[in-house]
Formats: structure tokens, sequence, C-alpha cells
């Protein structure tokens, strides 16, 4: 048997393995960064205004962030959105509803603050 293991061809996944790896660590590590903060970004519907409502920890209001938020649906990669992160004052950011058809969703938030990298993942649902 160990001489049958010797003669199989072993062959990597990818030609990029290494330049990969560099990105799964770059999201191993603004994953991190948002755990890392006073709270974690949350997401809710709010009926009564017809309106998702995104709210990003207290760190975020002093700081100028970039980024985006990807509502990404399982069932139908047609109901995928990518919505750029444009908080007010109190670090909310609200989307209409209209926007997101109904469903289950995985919401990807990314963004940067001062050159730094943060990320995380939340789901969600819109009844």
């Amino acid at each position: 048997m160990v001489y049958r293991s010797q003669q199989m061809a072993a062959e990597l996944v990818t030609e990029n393995y290494y330049a990969e790896e560099l990105q799964f660590q770059k999201k191993i590590d603004a994953r991190a960064a948002a755990n890392s903060l006073s709270r974690k970004v949350a997401i809710e519907y709010i009926d009564a205004q017809d309106a998702i409502v995104v709210s990003f920890p207290a760190e975020c209001l002093k700081e100028n962030i970039k980024g985006n938020i990807y509502f990404y649906n399982p069932a139908s990669g047609k109901q995928d959105r990518i919505i750029p992160i444009t908080m007010d004052a109190q670090g909310l950011q609200v989307i209409a509803a209209g926007k997101i058809a109904k469903g289950t969703y995985s919401v990807q938030v990314e963004w940067s603050m001062s050159d730094k990298a943060y990320s995380t993942d939340i789901p969600f649902t819109k009844l």
C-alpha cells in the first residue's frame, strides 16, 4: 500500500493556492477585527416602516467607513443584492424593504475603516 501511494499523482486543487490562502487569511482577519468591536453589526426588519435596518457598532460612528452589504439568497441567485454602506449619524442604515425579496439570506457586511478590513455574516429572513 505504501508503494501504491507513492505512485499516485499529487496534484494541487488550484494553481494559485498560495494567493488564495492569503485571501482566505485576510477574510479570517477581517472577521476577527469585526468580532473585536464593542458589539456586532445587527440587522432587523421593521414592519411598521417596511424597512430593513442595519446597525453598526459605536466605533464606526467616528470613522468614514466604506463597504458593502451583500444579501445572498441560497435558493435563488436572482434575488442576491449588493447595497453600498451609507449609514447615518446614529450608525444605522435603512434599506427600503422593497429592494429585498421575501426569503432567507446570508447577509455579509464588509467594510473598511482606518485602513483596516472588517467582515461579518448574519443570517436574515424577510417574511
